[in-house]
């Protein structure tokens, strides 16, 4: 697989001196493998953690904006049957001009 290499001044640059075993290709094979299981588990991960934010901002959705949404709901059907009334008593609304005397 991988075999520690001699000293030398640029392979000591980073703290570590490996060189890989080219005589068998099998090292390839393996490294393909753990790259693509390396690949596999960072996607489940990835999807793992964006569900549960899905997950957190739905629920805080319904917790915080749904009686917000329900209480608006509320007012403004509460203004219409207001606006409804008073048209029904014989006021004049606000959206209506009023009419002047004739003289």
């Amino acid at each position: 697989m991988a075999a520690i290499a001699a000293d030398s001044g640029n392979e000591k640059k980073w703290g570590r001196a490996v060189s890989f075993n080219l005589s068998s290709g099998l090292g390839y094979i393996e490294k393909a493998r753990k790259v693509a299981t390396n690949t596999v588990q960072v996607s489940q991960n990835m999807l793992w953690s964006t569900s549960k934010a899905a997950w957190v901002a739905g629920t805080t959705l319904l917790v915080l904006a749904m009686p917000l949404f329900i209480k608006m709901d509320q007012e403004a059907q509460i203004v219409d049957l207001e606006g409804g009334e008073t048209s029904l008593i014989g006021e004049v609304s606000p959206a209506t001009p009023k009419s002047s005397p004739i003289k």
